[in-house]
């Protein structure tokens, strides 16, 4: 763990037992939610057991972990539907944090497909004033890409449509007299 981490998580131990749990948890969250860099705060602290809910275990050691901040993707294709055989549609992943702004620069993204390709099944992008982009190629396959944006926990959800272009012969009808 980090200098600063560690020095975070000491400062939320004496909180901890100065405060009671109730005003640590709620220290940590907030601080955990201003350092968007934070991926996990451990605390170690020794509290009274009954604190913490557990009756009858003084000094009980208790950690708490708070993992990956959560975030708002909206996942888009445009377009959503591209002829097999090499069509591309660009993907976009706007991505905010728990207060609607949004995330940091380089923050990455994972975008996945079932169908066509991203360079391979699955890419990581990082992020430009909160959007990351990738191109789906179609294949030589016919039906429904299935794509996923991910960061963190935390997932978005579009489609592709493949298809195959239909051409149609004009079909015309004549009389025809014979012999």
């Amino acid at each position: 763990m980090s200098r600063k981490r560690s020095s975070l998580c000491q400062h939320i131990g004496q909180y901890a037992r100065t405060l009671g749990l109730a005003a640590a948890i709620s220290a940590l969250i907030l601080i955990t939610l201003v350092m968007h860099s934070l991926a996990q705060a451990e605390l170690h602290a020794e509290l009274d057991g009954s604190a913490a809910g557990l009756t009858g275990r003084k000094d009980a050691d208790t950690m708490l972990s708070i993992i990956d901040p959560t975030y708002t993707i909206t996942f888009t294709a445009s377009p959503g539907r591209i002829p097999v055989n090499g069509r591309t549609s660009l993907l976009a992943a706007t991505v905010n944090d728990l207060f609607h702004s949004p995330v940091p620069d380089g923050t990455k993204v994972r975008f996945e497909t079932n169908l066509g390709i991203l360079g391979s099944p699955a890419v990581t992008k990082t992020t430009t004033s909160g959007v990351a982009t990738a191109t789906l190629t179609s294949g030589g396959i016919e039906g429904t890409a299935h794509l996923t944006a991910t960061v963190g926990n935390d997932h978005g959800y579009t489609t592709v449509e493949f298809f195959w272009y239909r051409i149609g012969l004009p079909f015309v009808v004549q009389n025809y007299i014979g012999d």
